[in-house]
């Protein structure tokens, strides 16, 4: 029996890889979302070992910081199998808010390695041209900063040719010398400047310090003979008009730890400035532009080695402000040693020609001042930085019954011609509870229109109180209406204060209360602006605007222009024949020998209709208040000027209304 012939065993089919494409996937989307520890969970062992996971996570994320990335997105390509390695190439499209989009083609190497595909992570894997140490940097291109001017296309903000002076420390030969040469023309200490490049690569530019183009000229040749000195152009932010209008144009100041971790997706970076207050806060998109970049591949020696992406710059836009800077700097010296504020708008457009707060400083201070003339601002007891005109608030005094009249004219049952008996003390709430009169003999038989000519407490005491039992809502409704409470918003103004009506509906007010804010007194509070736009309604016919600093912004050219029209905010809750009664009362005020600003007009050229203002605020005399508009039959401008703690507003703030409308009309006919 022949024996059995052997069955040959045959060699077992290799079980087939699983594609390596879903590794990909989860790599390049967790790449997307900036997800970088998911990234890293999917790199091999042995890269691992290689690239630890804070050094991995650290170089994706300064890469989309310093190309200040806003999306990346990914496409698998073909793949590429050879036994246990794989190669999966991709391309990427990244945008870039500094250099635009561009899209990078790349391999992503693979290996099969406990069941399941890891990544070969180098950083090649980025940008292929990341070897040998070469590194990403954004080549920031920015316009200068833009210009603001007044309406006369005086310039009131701009820029000024400076000159960086910079240090390559692996250039400098020998140090102590260099440093001594370089101290008093750049006037730092030797410590300072080495500070400065201390922690700089050897091979990267570090600068110093700005000096002007007159310093770097009077110290060219031993600039010049220091080999690791390098001299850049550049410009400081500097105030033609200085200490005035400097409350409405603001400041630049270098940018912060908070604003830079918001704006660096900008493209702002730690040696930028940005505006502070102001206009040049307010317009900082506008005056800085929009940034361009060109993002590069450099080599350890700085050198470029390749080219991402570039964009170009979108120019910076000029402002242009409504703001009269000779009638501004003449009020600035009509308030020269006072404390208080004036604003003029013009009455049919709301547009500031004027807004002078005092005490006032210089706005060059913050840019090219020393440390000792800084803090001497920041400590003056008499707080010159505060801009009185839109964030001062003080009760206004009789300035207010402008609103008591137009209230109890309209919902109070009141005439201009009902009468009132002023014995020059009112009891109305008791005579425990007795007031005064300004004029202590008081008036006599007297109607409601010569109640506000001659401003008569105690004629608005009982119109104050007269409301407040036929409707305690009243009062504070008009007030609000005439523009009180809240800001106005005005274009162009980014700190405003919104003041205070007293209302019952809301907080708990007393009947007593609401009689004194009937004259302007107790917890009643407003801005100077805020006077000013309730003025301009009255006088163009109650029609309330938004106050406007801006008219428009554009490129030297006009072009890119944007012009900021007057918003209306409201109307005037008044009749026409009610408002026209009013307006002849306010014109009274300054043409009559009773009016409480007859004195202060007398002779005028200009007829002026407005209203004085005493307003009691212990401790220290009262508040001088004097608000206006002219001419009266046809009206332009409205002026307030607002003196602090100096007394009646008939003796000290209307003599400089007048000057100040006597200045615009002569300039003005």
């Amino acid at each position: 029996t022949p024996e059995p012939t052997a069955v040959p065993t045959l060699p077992a089919t290799p079980t087939p890889l699983p594609s390596p494409e879903q590794t990909a996937k989860e790599f390049l989307g967790a790449w997307e979302k900036g997800q970088y520890e998911a990234m890293y969970a999917l790199v091999s062992e042995q890269n691992k070992s290689l690239y630890p996971q804070e050094a991995f996570v650290k170089r994706y994320r300064d890469i989309a910081t310093e190309g200040a990335f806003s999306s990346i997105k990914s496409q698998l390509g073909s793949v590429d199998l050879a036994l246990s390695k794989a190669i999966v190439n991709f391309s990427t499209t990244i945008t870039s808010k500094l250099a635009g989009e561009f899209v990078r083609q790349n391999l992503l190497p693979m290996s099969f390695e406990q069941g399941q595909w890891r990544i070969d992570w180098k950083p090649t894997v980025i940008f292929a041209e990341l070897t040998s140490g070469n590194f990403v940097s954004m080549l920031v291109h920015l316009d200068p900063r833009a210009d603001i001017y007044d309406r006369a296309n005086q310039k009131l903000a701009t820029n000024e040719p400076m000159v960086t002076v910079g240090v390559v420390p692996k250039d400098i030969d020998n140090e102590a010398t260099f440093l001594a040469a370089l101290a008093p023309i750049v006037e730092l200490d030797a410590k300072t400047i080495k500070a400065k490049y201390a922690q700089a690569r050897p091979e990267w530019y570090v600068p110093i310090k700005n000096i002007t183009s007159e310093r770097a000229q009077k110290y060219d040749k031993d600039l010049r003979l220091m080999r690791a000195v390098s001299l850049r152009d550049t410009t400081r932010r500097t105030y033609p008009a200085g200490a005035s209008a400097e409350h409405l144009i603001g400041y630049v100041g270098a940018i912060n730890a908070e604003e830079l971790l918001q704006l660096s997706p900008q493209g702002y970076t730690g040696d930028d400035v940005l505006g502070k207050t102001g206009l040049e806060k307010w317009g900082e998109k506008y005056l800085r532009g929009d940034l361009g970049g060109t993002l590069v591949v450099l080599s350890p020696d700085g050198q470029i080695v390749t080219t991402l992406s570039a964009q170009g710059p979108h120019p910076a836009l000029n402002i242009y402000t409504t703001l009269d800077l000779d009638l501004q700097s003449f009020i600035e010296k009509e308030l020269a040693g006072k404390v208080g504020s004036a604003v003029v708008m013009d009455v049919r457009t709301g547009e500031i020609l004027a807004l002078v707060s005092s005490p006032g400083y210089d706005l060059n201070t913050f840019t090219q001042g020393t440390p000792a003339q800084l803090q001497a601002i920041l400590n003056n007891p008499q707080r010159p930085l505060v801009n009185r005109a839109s964030q001062g608030l003080y009760p206004t005094g009789s300035v207010f019954k402008i609103v008591t009249i137009s209230a109890g004219l309209e919902k109070g049952g009141f005439s201009p011609e009902s009468m009132f008996h002023c014995s020059g003390i009112w009891t109305g709430l008791g005579p425990a509870l007795a007031k005064t009169d300004w004029l202590k003999t008081g008036h006599g038989d007297i109607n409601l229109y010569n109640g506000l000519v001659q401003s008569c407490d105690i004629v608005f005491y009982t119109v104050g109180l007269s409301l407040d039992n036929r409707d305690r809502t009243i009062l504070p409704a008009f007030a609000r209406a005439f523009g009180f409470g809240a800001p106005t918003n005005a274009t162009g103004l980014l700190d405003e204060a919104g003041g205070h009506v007293p209302d019952p509906a809301q907080e708990t007010v007393f009947v007593g209360d609401m009689v004194n804010v009937a004259i302007g007194q107790g917890d009643f509070l407003a801005t100077p602006l805020q006077v000013a736009n309730m003025l301009s309604a009255v006088g163009n016919g109650g029609t309330l605007y938004r106050p406007r600093l801006v008219a428009k912004v554009s490129g030297a050219k006009d072009e890119q222009r944007l012009d900021f029209k007057s918003d209306v905010l409201g109307k005037l809750p008044v009749t026409p024949q009610h408002l026209a009664a009013i307006q002849a009362a306010l014109k009274a005020v300054t043409t009559t020998a009773p009016g409480t600003a007859s004195r202060a007009f007398a002779g005028s050229k200009i007829a002026v209709a407005g209203k004085t203002g005493t307003a009691e605020s212990p401790p220290g005399e009262p508040h001088a208040w004097f608000a206006a508009y002219a001419p009266a039959d046809s009206p332009r401008i409205a002026v307030v000027v607002m003196l602090e703690h100096v007394g009646e507003g008939s003796t000290f703030a209307a003599p400089i209304a007048r000057r100040i409308f006597d200045r615009y009309f002569s300039k003005s006919p």
